[in-house]
């Protein structure tokens, strides 16, 4: 489910209108090009840092679950077409109930530095309990 949001600004007979939409978690958690894929965590935190020859995922997770977690996280990185063009795993060992992580370690990244970097359009972050 989605809200759009019109906000318009009136200055001396000038009109400007900027819209953005927010879009509440579901399965697929959308936060510009990361989408998550999961049902037992939700990000508190999440970057996409694009240069011409890397590109680097950086994710916080808050535990949904209810319960201890051993995570598989699995980072697809895929071009403007859907072509998938590179994929990583990293795990999450002992994640506590209701937990939110706080601090960025290199855990919570995942690179791309290969040729076509370049034209990496969007990550899907897979997150399955182990």
């Amino acid at each position: 489910m989605e809200r759009k949001w019109i906000t318009l600004l009136t200055i001396s007979g000038l009109i400007i209108v900027t819209s953005f939409t927010i879009y509440q978690a579901t399965k697929l958690n959308y936060h510009n090009e990361v989408i998550l894929d999961s049902d037992i965590v939700e990000f508190s935190y999440v970057s996409l840092n694009k240069t011409i020859d890397n590109v680097t995922v950086s994710w916080l997770f808050h535990n949904i679950a209810g319960r201890m977690l051993n995570l598989s996280i699995t980072a697809e990185f895929y071009d403007r077409n859907g072509n998938i063009l590179f994929s990583k795993t990293n795990e999450l060992l002992k994640f506590p109930a209701d937990y939110t992580e706080h601090l960025l370690l290199p855990a919570n990244k995942i690179s791309y530095n290969g040729k076509y970097a370049s034209k990496v359009d969007y990550v899907i972050l897979h997150v399955k309990e182990e």
